[in-house]
C-alpha cells in the first residue's frame, strides 16, 4: 500500500509530485476503494483490496488488505482486515489479523483481536484485547 500525505478531506493523489499543504492532518494510503465523507452505506462490505472510510458504514466490513477509517469515518458493525488504521469511530469488534493502530481521536467501542496493537495518545478504547494464538505485542506510541 502506497502512502501519500493528503488533507483528510481530499482524494488521495496518485502523482508523485504532490506537495502537502501546511495544514495536512493525516497520512492516507492510496486505496482502490474510497468511501467519501458524504457517503452513507447500510449493508456489509467485502473486498480483497485496500479500503478508506471517511463516511458512515452500518454493517460488517471485511478486507483482505488494509482498512483505514479516517477522522470523519464511522463504522457501526464488526471489522475484519489484515491491517486497520483508525482515527475515526468503530462500534463493533475489530479483528486485525496483523496490526491495529488507533490514532489520536480514534475510538473503539468493542473487543479487539490482533497480533500487534499500537495505541497513540488521545485514542479511546472500551473493550477487551486478546489473541488466542499468541500474546498481543503492544508497541509504544
Amino acid at each position: 500500500m502506497a502512502f501519500k500525505t493528503n488533507r483528510y478531506d481530499e482524494a488521495p493523489s496518485n502523482s508523485g509530485s504532490h506537495t502537502p499543504s501546511a495544514n495536512a492532518r493525516q497520512v492516507l494510503p492510496v486505496a482502490e476503494t474510497l468511501i467519501g465523507k458524504a457517503m452513507k452505506i447500510v449493508g456489509d462490505i467485502y473486498a480483497d483490496e485496500d479500503i478508506i472510510i471517511q463516511g458512515s458504514v452500518t454493517g460488517q466490513v471485511r478486507s483482505g488488505q488494509a482498512l483505514v477509517i479516517g477522522n470523519s469515518g464511522e463504522v457501526n458493525g464488526d471489522i475484519r482486515a489484515r491491517t486497520v488504521i483508525l482515527s475515526g469511530s468503530v462500534q463493533g469488534d475489530v479483528d486485525a489479523g496483523h496490526r491495529l493502530e488507533i490514532l489520536p481521536g480514534g475510538r473503539i467501542y468493542g473487543n479487539i483481536k490482533t497480533d500487534v496493537l499500537v495505541v497513540k495518545e488521545g485514542a479511546f478504547l472500551v473493550g477487551q484485547v486478546n489473541n488466542e494464538e499468541a500474546p498481543v505485542q503492544i508497541l509504544p506510541a
